[in-house]
């Protein structure tokens, strides 16, 4: 194995049967992964994706994998005989509530606005997804993953490539070797360094991009939630020549090769179709997937954190919020600024802390010269209403109209803003009038 500089992990992931990189890693870190422990996983009804999909216009059928993928689909429980409850994230938390007999979806509803008028909105959608998807996981105990082969086999057939060519075992073991030359594959931080360049990325580089560029980039972002029909050039695949080296590890059963590959995917994700390799990874990495969690996190949480882009990542915040990472959320949020990245986490990153500092957290929204207040006046509406919605979820209702109070006496000549905070106006009215009404 190539060597890892500094006392670090040399492959990243461990062999099977070995101790791997764990016990290298700080101890207190090993005991803070063992504190929060899930509950059980329920065994899901066996929904075929192709039925799901069937359910649902292309439109919102995008948009639901987008929230499945990300990982919005929160307390998924099955509360009665083939019925499920799930809450799901969206601009505010959504309840879904979905009945499932003999594997098919005989009803469904959500609380969101467009769960009144239709049965399949976005929300309901990604909750169906979610469990196709864990159904496949749960019931995949001895196939091996196919998905970059499946992929790779699309490309090959669209491309006008004679579709019976198939490669050896050692054609295939010699496609590995070239790739993880080209990546610096295993060594984990050299590939690191590589992706810092911006070489032998997947993604597209930190600067300005052509109109082709942000037309491919955008194309490429689409596929990664798609079928593989429609993949005809190398680019199309959902991670270039990464994808030739996940189907390389898929032929040849390469466990420890696809476990570093989901978790460098992990580590470099962009958009939501990239937070489904968490549950893939957990899948395929069975009593080692603590070892895994606790690499990935090192490499999020590492020095300034440059080996990650300072876009959001969708895939991290899964795995962050999945495992309840609250410390390395908070690293994250620290490392990558951002108030909507904060709005999303906000219930792990006042975890633990005292009233000072949630204050000093939330003292941006007190300042009138803050982002949040600048730019078109009905957007920034909307994201402060966003943030008072999130705060009256995880802090109460008091603390999100006392802000609310606040801005209004700020921008009192705002007439979005003013609408948008009005109901909390209202609500804190309310309250005041019923509380002197008692005394």
């Amino acid at each position: 194995m190539a060597g890892m500089g500094g006392g670090m992990p040399q492959r990243g992931i461990p062999e099977a049967g070995a101790g791997g990189y764990a016990e290298q890693i700080d101890k207190t870190e090993q005991v803070r992964q063992t504190e929060h422990e899930d509950p059980p996983r329920p065994t899901y009804p066996a929904l075929s994706q192709r039925d799901v999909e069937r359910l649902f216009e292309s439109q919102v059928l995008a948009r639901a994998r987008r929230y499945a993928h990300a990982g919005r689909v929160r307390d998924l429980a099955n509360i009665a005989e083939g019925l499920w409850h799930a809450r799901v994230e969206g601009s505010v938390p959504y309840s879904v509530d979905v009945r499932i007999l003999h594997s098919r979806v005989v009803s469904a509803g959500c609380s969101c606005p467009d769960g009144q008028r239709r049965t399949y909105c976005k929300h309901v959608g990604a909750v169906l997804l979610t469990m196709a998807e864990a159904a496949r996981i749960e019931q995949r105990t001895t196939v091996f993953p196919q998905e970059a082969s499946h992929e790779l086999w699309w490309y090959w057939h669209n491309s006008g490539h004679r579709p019976d060519v198939r490669l050896s075992e050692d054609e295939w073991r010699a496609v590995r070797m070239l790739l993880e030359r080209l990546y610096g594959l295993p060594d984990l931080a050299a590939y690191m360094r590589m992706n810092r360049d911006g070489r032998h990325s997947w993604q597209e580089p930190d600067i300005p991009l052509s109109k082709e560029q942000k037309k491919r980039h955008k194309h490429r972002t689409r596929r990664r939630s798609m079928s593989g029909a429609d993949v005809e050039r190398l680019e199309d695949l959902p991670h270039g020549w990464l994808t030739v080296l996940e189907a390389a590890y898929e032929h040849l059963h390469d466990v420890e090769g696809l476990r570093l590959l989901y978790a460098m995917y992990i580590l470099g994700a962009r958009d939501d179709a990239d937070a489904r390799y968490v549950p893939r990874l957990r899948a395929l990495a069975g009593s080692h997937w603590a070892d895994d969690v606790a690499l990935i996190e090192h490499w999020a949480t590492d020095g300034s954190g440059a080996c990650m882009s300072r876009d959001d990542n969708p895939a991290y915040e899964r795995l962050l919020r999945e495992e309840h990472l609250v410390d390395a959320a908070k690293c994250y949020c620290m490392l990558h600024s951002g108030e909507v990245r904060r709005l999303r986490l906000l219930d792990m990153l006042v975890e633990g802390e005292p009233e000072d500092s949630i204050d000093r957290l939330l003292g941006f929204l007190r300042q009138p010269d803050s982002a949040v207040y600048l730019g078109d006046a009905e957007q920034s509406a909307r994201l402060v209403g966003a943030w008072l919605d999130r705060i009256s979820e995880v802090l109460g209702s008091a603390r999100s109209a006392d802000l609310a109070a606040w801005i209004a006496d700020m921008f009192p000549n705002r007439e979005f803003l003013q609408a948008r905070l009005r109901a909390y106006l209202e609500s804190a009215d309310s309250a005041t009038h019923e509380e002197a009404h008692d005394e």
